[in-house]
């Protein structure tokens, strides 16, 4: 199976993404997986929560280009942790 990049278009709200760099947690309960959580309307920014989101910290936004040139696939079932 050939991997295909995936596009603005494909991103959406609730789903899980994988990083091309996949990071697991020092006790395999974390990893860098994101879930989507807003995208802006005209589609050039996203919100998104992860493991590696500290309590209390302001979920990160950004750009949809950086977050496109971060992900590697989507995670099928959601986050597995």
């Amino acid at each position: 199976m050939i991997a295909t990049e995936l596009k603005p278009e494909d991103i959406a709200v609730g789903k899980w993404y994988r990083g091309k760099k996949f990071k697991e947690g020092i006790f395999g309960n974390m990893n860098n997986d994101r879930v989507v959580r807003w995208i802006s309307p005209d589609r050039k920014e996203i919100q998104y929560d992860s493991d590696t989101v500290k309590l209390g910290q302001r979920r990160p936004t950004v750009s949809m280009e950086k977050f496109i040139k971060w992900v590697k696939d989507e995670v099928p079932e959601g986050n597995p942790t």
